[in-house]
């Protein structure tokens, strides 16, 4: 292979093939929390906050319980609570999570009595944000594998109902996201899809989360979910290609 040949494969293979190098994680974080707050708004809460799930896998599991002071029919206690447990990270060329997540409002309180300040919403909260904010340096194709899965349990009337989701964002420009329905109770849902980015900078949200708030309409809430981020170097373009094969022409024949 002579200087000229040498010099354009090196120039130009990166180009074909991606670099393996393009896709640089600048910040990457988890944030998980539960909390329960009773009719006369005191809160028992739980927090984490990972530094970097993209240098070590981040592992959770939380628990938050609250005994509610108005107690139900017969004098039976009426307890909150939330549960959130799972992992996340983002390392290398593939990002991972999975979280299983619930929330109970207990059965011997009616849902929308008055029995609270109007300001204070009693109730559990469980949610799990991971957030990874990266630069592309070369186009990249990014595939998306992901399962979810709610199941609510006596709901009335259900207004508001946060699930799961993954979504992509160039600065506030959203590109992408899995779209799951966090109402279908009891189904598996699935996704697998893929979109191709070009150099830029990004953030990836995978975001879950549940509230069996009283002002909600619904009793308990449990879901489940599991996720896969791929980035794979895109192929050059086929200007790039002929350009490749062009100046290999004249190499040969020069």
């Amino acid at each position: 292979m002579n200087n000229l040949i040498r010099s354009t494969y090196i120039l130009l293979f990166p180009l074909a093939t991606g670099s393996a190098l393009s896709q640089t994680v600048t910040m990457s974080t988890v944030r998980n929390f539960c909390y329960a707050t009773d009719s006369q708004g005191y809160t028992n809460d739980d927090w984490v906050i990972a530094g970097d799930p993209g240098i070590a896998p981040h592992s959770y599991d939380m628990f938050v319980e609250l005994i509610e002071p108005i107690q139900g029919p017969g004098g039976a206690q009426a307890y909150h609570r939330a549960g959130n447990r799972g992992q996340v990270e983002s390392i290398g060329s593939v990002w991972t999570g999975s979280n299983s997540y619930w929330v109970e409002y207990p059965d011997s309180l009616e849902v929308g009595a008055d029995v609270t300040d109007p300001d204070v919403h009693t109730g559990p909260v469980a949610q799990t944000n991971h957030y990874v904010w990266f630069t592309l340096d070369h186009p990249m194709e990014v595939e998306v594998d992901a399962t979810f899965r709610t199941d609510l349990i006596e709901p009335y009337g259900i207004g508001n109902l946060e699930g799961f989701d993954i979504s992509i964002y160039q600065k506030t420009d959203l590109l992408f996201s899995t779209g799951f329905d966090a109402y279908a109770s009891g189904v598996d849902q699935t996704y697998s899809g893929s979109l191709l980015l070009e150099p830029g900078d990004y953030v990836m949200w995978a975001v879950g989360a549940l509230r069996a708030k009283e002002n909600f309409g619904y009793r308990n809430a449990s879901a489940s979910y599991e996720y896969s981020v791929t980035f794979v170097p895109a192929p050059a373009s086929a200007a790039t290609l002929l350009a490749a094969g062009f100046l290999f022409r004249r190499s040969r024949t020069g």
